[in-house]
């Protein structure tokens, strides 16, 4: 493997030779050019897999050095360096299909990875592990061909959590009203660039961003957190730049649906709800939607306000966008038991104190606490306290 390093500063190219250990990387060779002229010289006479380069340079700038490549068909993996986080800069990077954007000062372990990462892109040992990685999380996540269990076992099988399984924050990207490039896949491949730019080689090692095939162009991107909540939280800003980037790059509608950190099992559940969750309408104060805190407590207020009226997950699922399923799952981990059974126990509790401090009928009461068949609820309160209503009320 042969890498370039351009940049017009010859202390950059000096402390990059020194510091970085190349041939742990694979690298065996390393061309230097202080000037895009003279590495258009070294790409014209030599192998070249990787191109590391700064941006603003006096005599033309990296930029303008790919741009020159993709003219020309090269599809060589760029890594820029800068010392501005110029968003206009940023931008045309990922406009000619840059691999990263790395800002100044340098991070030396950091550049490692992101090396590695970008060499994969160039054997074909790397792109048909890139593919056999998201055939796999595709089967678990939309098609629901392989369980937990096969998955994790496949994926370790390719080693590819060093560090141990991470928690991953979901994220549904959904684009809305206007006109979106026929060439989805070519769409993806900007909006990946676009996530890599700004969670950095974290995505780019362990994120997972799906195509969903539907009738809007949808998304699911998983941005791994390690199981670390303080890092999770730090990453919920960038979500905001994900969102405003996006924009800028397509020129239409979109919104970002956001749970919290979840454990790969319980990802297929959150994306389920997400689904559910894009039948909501447009809503321009509402671009970033984080479901998960707030919904959850919503929903459960709803249910404690209302539990008297006629409900069911499905009316649930329609008022607050979560998928019925998922509501089972919301009642078992927030209250301990089943939604039927957290209705009922609220309902029975309700009629034993109407039946201790008023004169209702329990009739009456059974059509209050919302059972409008008697010999039901007395049943159920029996099953409950151990005694009928009317037994209740003599003692």
């Amino acid at each position: 493997m042969n890498i370039l390093l351009v940049d017009d500063d010859r202390f950059v190219i000096a402390a990059l030779e020194k510091n970085m250990d190349w041939e742990s990387l694979g690298i065996t060779n390393v061309f230097t050019a202080y000037d895009i002229k003279r590495a258009q010289e070294i790409l014209a006479n030599n192998t070249v897999d990787l191109l590391l380069s700064d941006i603003d340079m006096p005599q033309g700038s990296g930029l303008d050095l790919l741009g020159i490549l993709r003219e020309q068909g090269n599809s060589i993996p760029a890594i820029f360096l800068t010392n501005y986080a110029d968003f206009s800069y940023a931008k045309r990077a990922l406009e000619l299909r840059s691999f990263h954007y790395f800002l100044k000062p340098i991070d030396y372990d950091e550049m490692a990875k992101i090396i590695k990462q970008a060499l994969l892109e160039v054997t074909s040992d790397g792109r048909d592990m890139a593919t056999s990685m998201s055939k796999l999380w595709y089967d678990y996540l939309i098609d629901r061909r392989i369980t937990y269990k096969a998955l994790m076992s496949d994926m370790n099988r390719h080693q590819v959590f060093e560090k141990g399984i991470p928690s991953y924050i979901t994220c549904l990207i959904q684009f809305g009203d206007g006109k979106l490039d026929d060439d989805r896949g070519m769409m993806a491949a900007r909006i990946r660039h676009i996530t890599e730019s700004i969670f950095g080689s974290a995505f780019t090692s362990q994120g997972v961003l799906i195509p969903y095939q539907s009738e809007d162009f949808i998304l699911f991107a998983l941005i791994p957190v390690d199981g670390d909540e303080a890092v999770g939280a730090r990453l919920r800003p960038l979500f905001g730049e994900l969102y405003y980037s996006l924009s800028d790059e397509f020129g239409v509608n979109l919104r970002l649906f956001l749970s919290s950190e979840k454990k790969v099992s319980e990802i297929p559940d959150v994306l389920d709800s997400m689904l559910n969750m894009r039948t909501m309408p447009f809503d321009e104060e509402s671009s970033i939607i984080y479901i998960d805190e707030t919904s959850v407590t919503t929903l459960l207020q709803y249910v404690d306000a209302h539990f008297t009226e006629d409900m069911s997950r499905e009316h649930l699922s329609e008022l607050f966008y979560f998928a019925p399923d998922y509501i089972t799952k919301i009642f078992r981990k927030e209250t301990g038991m089943s939604f039927k059974n957290y209705i009922i126990e609220k309902r029975l509790d309700l009629a034993r104190k109407l039946l201790q401090t008023t004169d209702y009928s329990v009739r009456d009461i059974s059509l209050k606490v919302g059972y409008d068949n008697y010999s039901y609820f007395t049943r159920l309160f029996k099953k409950s306290f151990g005694v009928t209503p009317v037994e209740f009320r003599g003692k």
